[in-house]
């Protein structure tokens, strides 16, 4: 309306929503759920952190894998484009080795869906979600 005042605040304020969960595919939850408060906050104000190895301890569903491949590679589990990395998850030939990938394949690219899974869930234990920096922050992951 015309003539219509608007109080406008000096400070905006900030809106605390916790961090937001990815549902498996095909599941009736909305994409994104905020965590309650308590379940953000240990004593004081600081936000409690899970630690890379408490977050594989809990589990990753391969649909969260799934997406994240279609991140990295387009979903191709089997991609070799000659940029240094390879397979669904584009492991670097240094990671794959490092993480077991040796006992499946030389290279993640002719490795199995699965076999690549596994040593993914291992890498996670020992880096978080940072070793996919791009493609985690994009899906909410980190």
């Amino acid at each position: 309306m015309v003539g219509q005042e608007l109080a406008i605040p000096a400070e905006p304020s900030a809106v605390d929503v916790g961090p937001a969960t990815i549902p498996p595919a095909g599941s009736s939850e909305p994409e994104a759920q905020a965590a309650s408060p308590a379940s953000t906050q240990s004593q004081g104000s600081q936000q409690a952190q899970p630690e890379p190895a408490r977050q594989a301890s809990q589990g990753v569903a391969h649909s969260v894998w799934d997406r994240l491949a279609q991140c990295e590679s387009n979903g191709n589990w089997s991609t070799n484009t000659g940029n240094g990395f390879y397979g669904g998850l584009q492991f670097h030939p240094g990671t794959w080795a490092a993480h077991g990938g040796h006992a499946y394949a030389p290279n993640a690219h002719l490795a199995t869906r699965g076999q690549q899974i596994a040593v993914a869930e291992r890498l996670l234990a020992a880096q978080g979600w940072d070793a996919w920096p791009a493609c985690s922050a994009r899906l909410g992951l980190r």
